[in-house]
Formats: structure tokens, sequence, C-alpha cells
């Protein structure tokens, strides 16, 4: 009698995989935050940060009298350390006495540095929360504490280095560029669910407003570009009056990235048909030109003496920007489902709306004096930019609008529509 052993297939059963993830410390984890390395408090490393901005706005313009500094070597410590603080107090807006004169032209290159130093500051301190919260409510906080703790830091110091008027008008420019920089830091790192909540035409509003921004940026950085290479002479002519050294020469070059946003901010005002205004008897617009009493700086040889043969094509810069805001915007939102026609035009309209609001909001800023006599009210012209800087531009919106609006009423366009996907389960066969 033989035994039949029936020999049954053995099941092995296998570990589940291990899905192992590296990352660096200074990549974003799942929230979109940075890692928390090295770790503080939110609260702490919002304070500290605020700090650390402060004193790199005293590092950098520092850094700039130093240069100046190698010219006139005669000069005393005193008084570089009182320029060094009348001019820290002036990249926040307050007006400002250096080399005996008084200057009221803020430095928006150093305030935006300033600006973008905020915004690291928020993201890095919405990293170190430990709720694990995000939204709108979270970011509000974060961006607050921050604002408060740079204006009170600033408040503080002018207080101590410089005049009761001044020291209230650079808390005041803190409040605003702290309180911008800081709250697009703080959004970029807990506002990711802020949007996704809202419909769709509103979450094409910031690609719409930036590439509105983007393109005023362009056009009045190609007119300042003409307008420099077209008076190369004259303003060669200036620069060898002012007959500066090596060290001048890179100092005058410093000072033209200082006002840079400055510069660009007039050239927007002028492409756009406001004009702009260099004195109590200058004004130059694209169709007309009246000169007076310039500064005697090489960059003025760039003010053009007679109206460009091309002025009216340049009126065209503000309808294009919006027109690209519009479009951008509805691109953006389309993407997210189908837009009904009033959401289309509504949409376009507003991005290249905002875009022209912020821009003209910028450029106010941009205004101020060199001394207290014929040189003053330099700048873009208001209350013309009111009109110029946002009218046309929504205009060009709503154009971009009512031709995606038209382009999605066309016969056939359903076709487009998204379909979703099917999973068809079939029975196995043996």
């Amino acid at each position: 009698m033989s035994d039949h052993v029936r020999t049954m297939p053995k099941t092995i059963e296998r570990p589940a995989p291990v899905d192992l993830t590296v990352s660096s410390p200074s990549e974003p984890d799942e929230a979109g935050r940075l890692a928390r390395l090295p770790y503080l408090p939110w609260v702490a490393a919002a304070l500290l940060g605020s700090g650390a901005a402060v004193l790199l706005g005293w590092v950098a313009v520092g850094a700039i009298l130093a240069a100046g500094w190698l010219t006139d070597p005669t000069l005393s410590p005193p008084v570089v350390l009182d320029a060094l603080a009348q001019a820290w107090v002036g990249v926040h807006g307050a007006p400002f006495r250096l080399a005996g004169m008084t200057v009221g032209l803020t430095p928006l290159g150093l305030t935006a540095l300033v600006g973008v130093a905020m915004s690291a500051v928020a993201r890095y301190s919405a990293g170190q929360r430990d709720d694990g919260r995000s939204g709108l409510v979270p970011a509000l906080l974060v961006s607050g504490v921050c604002t408060l703790a740079y204006s009170l830091s600033t408040l503080l110091v002018a207080t101590l280095v410089g005049a009761p008027r001044q020291a209230a008008s650079a808390f005041i420019g803190a409040l605003v560029v702290s309180g911008v920089g800081s709250l697009i830091g703080a959004l970029r790192a807990l506002g990711g669910g802020v949007l996704a909540s809202l419909p769709a035409w509103v979450r094409g509003q910031p690609v719409g407003v930036g590439i509105g921004l983007a393109s005023l940026a362009a056009g009045s950085c190609a007119a300042l570009g003409v307008a420099i290479g077209s008076h190369q002479g004259a303003i060669s002519a200036l620069n060898d009056a002012l007959a500066p050294d090596a060290v001048g020469s890179a100092l005058l070059v410093v000072c033209y990235l200082a006002y840079g946003p400055t510069l660009l901010l007039w050239a927007g005002s002028y492409v756009l048909g406001a004009g702009v205004q260099l004195g109590t008897d200058s004004l130059i617009t694209p169709t007309s030109s009246v000169l007076g009493l310039l500064p005697g700086l090489p960059i003025a040889g760039a003010v053009p003496t007679v109206p460009p043969a091309y002025g009216v094509l340049l009126l065209a810069c503000g309808p294009l920007a919006g027109l690209l805001a519009g479009s951008a915007a509805c691109w953006r939102s389309s993407r997210d489902g189908r837009l009904g026609e009033l959401a289309t035009v509504v949409g376009a309209t507003l991005a290249a709306l905002f875009a022209g609001i912020i821009w003209t909001a910028t450029s106010w800023f941009s205004r101020g004096s060199l001394g207290t006599a014929r040189l003053v009210g330099l700048g873009p012209r208001f209350p013309e930019l009111l009109a110029y800087g946002t009218l046309p531009v929504a205009a060009g919106g709503l154009l971009a609008g009512l031709v995606f609006a038209s382009i999605a009423r066309r016969p056939g366009h359903d076709a487009a529509e998204d379909v979703e996907d099917t999973v068809v389960v079939r029975p196995l066969k043996d």
C-alpha cells in the first residue's frame, strides 16, 4: 500500500514595499512649506528675521556710502555716520538730508530689497508653525507679526537717529513695505488652499495681474532704454562735466541701481500718457515737452527736448498690457473648468484693472523732490495717472474677455470639454 502525498503550493507572504523619501532641509514639504531646519518657534523666527531685515538695510546703505567715502577721505566719521542714518531713513520713504541737500526721492531699489527680505522672513516663519494649519487667517497672522516687528523696530531706530517727523514717515513707509512683503511670503507658504476654494474666474486673477504688471514694466523699460540710447551724446556731456573718478563712477552706477525702479515708474507714467513732471516748470508727455531747470545728473540728458515722432504709438502700451493681462487670466481660469460669458469678461477686466491700480499706486511712492526750490514734485503726474494708468489698461482686459467669450460661444466648442475617465472592469477568464 503506497502513501500518496499531495504537495500543496506554499504561500510566502512578502513584506509590503516601503517608500523611502529623501529630501533636503531646503526643499518644500507636502504642504508647500520649507523644512523646519533649523527649528525656531515661529514668533521667534518672525522677530529675529525682522531684526535681521533692519540690519540688512543698514548694510546696503553703508556699502554705498563707504564707496562714497573713498572719494573724499577727508570726511570725518561722525559726518559719514550721520549720512548713513539719514540715507537709511530715506529707504523707508522719509525725506533725508545728504550733502547739505534735502532729498525727497525714495531709493526704491533698496526699498524693494527690504520687501524681498521681509517676504523671505515671513515665509520661513510660516514654515515653523506646529499646528499644520494653512489658509488666509494663519497667513495674515504671520504677516501681521512680521510687519509689526519690523515697523516698530524701524520706528525705534529712526527716533534715535532722525527727527520726529522723519521717524513718523519712516514708520508709515515701513508698515507699507514690510506689510506687502510679509503678506506675499506668508501667502506663498500657507495660502495654497485659499485660491482652490474660490471660483475659477477668481483663480486666474493672480496670473493675469502678474502678466499685466510685467507687460507695463517691459514697455516702460523699452521706452527708457530707447531714451537713453538716443540721447547718449547729451548723457556723455553731462557725465564729462561731472568728471567722476573710478570710485565716483562706480558710486554713480550704484545710485542708478538704487533709483532704477523710480526711473522705471517714471517711464511708465510717460508711456501711459500721464507724463512726468520734472520740477515746477518742466513737463514731458508723449505729445509735448516743456523743459526748465533739470537736475545736474547725467541721466537727465535722456529727457527728450521735443516729443518723439512715434509718441502717439506709446499710448498703446496701456491697452496692450491690459489685453495680455486679460488673456492670461482667461487662459488660467479656463484650465479649471469652462467659464460663463459674464465670468470670462469680468475676470479679464478685473485682472487688467488690478494691474493698473497696483502700478498707479506704486508710482505714487516714486514722487519726490531734490531740494526745496524749483526741483520739487518730481515724478509721475497726479491725478492724471489715476485715469491714464487704469482706464486704458482695463479697456484692454475687457477686449480680451469679450474675445474669449466669443470663442467659447462658437458652435462645436462644447466638444472641447473635458471628458471624465471611465474605468471598465471585466471579469477575468479562466
